[in-house]
């Protein structure tokens, strides 16, 4: 945990931009993974062959999971 935001501070140190955020998506939940993979920023790959592999086992990961995440969502908001 410590190292992660030591590199947010340097990063923001270099670019400028405050808004950064570190972590490591390999443990970060599916839906947080596809939704980084949609909309975020990609600053930097040191293997442009394992990041397509990770993008594409994290789309077909999410895609195999999303009927019983929105099904999970409707049953959950549906007892609020």
């Amino acid at each position: 945990m410590k190292y992660y935001m030591k590199f947010a501070c340097d990063i923001t140190d270099v670019l400028k931009i405050e808004n950064i955020d570190t972590i490591n998506l390999v443990k970060a939940p599916i839906t947080l993974q596809f939704k980084t993979i949609k909309e975020g920023r990609n600053l930097y790959e040191a293997d442009y062959i394992k990041v397509c592999d990770y993008i594409e086992y994290v789309i077909n990961n999410y895609g195999d999971r999303k009927y019983y995440l929105d099904k999970f969502d409707r049953d959950y908001f549906a007892t609020l």
